[in-house]
């Protein structure tokens, strides 16, 4: 199951809870304080790939992992 991070309006708090595709869009209670005004954030991601030469990249933005044209 995919872990999804919140954040609650009302009292900031940020969190993270483990759900189903299927619940990815349920309401979810905050920890700290109980309110239902929470949001799913969008999280940053790390992608390892195997490229055609073997070598292993990290990539995803220019840092350099090979998601950009910067060539380093």
């Amino acid at each position: 199951m995919p872990l999804y991070d919140f954040r609650c309006d009302e009292c900031g708090a940020r969190f993270e809870k483990r759900l189903s595709f299927s619940q990815s869009d349920t309401r979810i209670a905050c920890p700290t304080c109980a309110s239902q005004h929470t949001r799913r954030l969008i999280s940053a991601v790390m992608v390892l790939g195997v490229g055609a030469s073997g070598a292993t990249a990290e990539g995803g933005g220019c840092g350099c992992g090979g998601a950009c044209s910067c060539h380093h």
